[in-house]
């Protein structure tokens, strides 16, 4: 069962699992640095410490003018919210492959799936393919299809994602509370008109985190409605 997802912000908005898989794939390619089917390194510097201090991300300092007061920040009225809206969009996508290596992994651990997929022939017509595309540097001419190539050993690619978990969740949990507070040290949730004229960049940070949110689907076990 999928929960979790709508069309506004979802990777399923056309409701196919495929084009879930494929999304998460992109995702998983784009952040991370693949050698022999192993996660080297991520392409993304992000410090792991869940006490990471946000502030300092998103250049929220003394040196551009900024005040705290007991509940609120004070901005300086020519605030330049670039580099906010720089890092919610980092962010964001390092919150989205996170979940997608969760997807991947659930999905593939799914009891009953890899059975259906070995039922019609495995994963070998796609690993073939892959190692296609990297031996004859395919990714080169068609550079939208290069994150195929990390499907060259679909075993091995798994048990990586699974072996990563715990470096995924930190992700996870650490641009989870960045994201959250930057939203709220900006106040994106307050409808006060009189916040919002004195500094309408909030709404430019505000959007930038809404439209830049991508989900991916969360499985969950059927309930039992009676």
């Amino acid at each position: 069962m999928v929960a979790g997802c709508d069309d506004h912000d979802s990777a399923v908005a056309d409701g196919s699992i495929s084009s879930v898989f494929y999304s998460a794939i992109q995702y998983i390619y784009s952040y991370f640095d693949f050698s022999c089917n192993k996660i080297v390194s991520p392409k993304t510097t992000l410090a792991k410490s869940r006490s990471i201090n946000a502030i300092k991300i998103y250049g929220l300092t003394n040196s551009v003018g900024i005040r705290k007061t007991s509940s609120y920040h004070v901005f300086p009225a020519q605030f330049d919210a670039r580099p906010v809206v720089h890092s919610v969009m980092k962010f964001q996508n390092v919150l989205a492959t996170g979940k997608a290596c969760k997807f991947i992994v659930d999905l593939l651990d799914w009891p009953g799936v890899l059975e259906a997929i070995n039922d019609v022939g495995g994963w070998a017509p796609v690993e073939k393919l892959s190692v296609l595309l990297s031996k004859h540097q395919l990714d080169k001419i068609c550079p939208e299809y290069a994150h195929f190539q990390i499907l060259s050993n679909m075993h091995l690619f798994l048990e990586t994602l699974k072996l990563s978990m715990t470096y995924i969740e930190e992700t996870i949990n650490t641009a989870e509370i960045t994201l959250r507070t930057i939203w709220d040290n900006f106040k994106c949730g307050s409808k006060q008109k009189a916040w919002l004229k004195r500094y309408p960049f909030v709404v430019v940070i505000r959007d930038a985190i809404l439209e830049s949110k991508v989900v991916f689907p969360v499985l969950e076990s059927p309930k039992d409605y009676n």
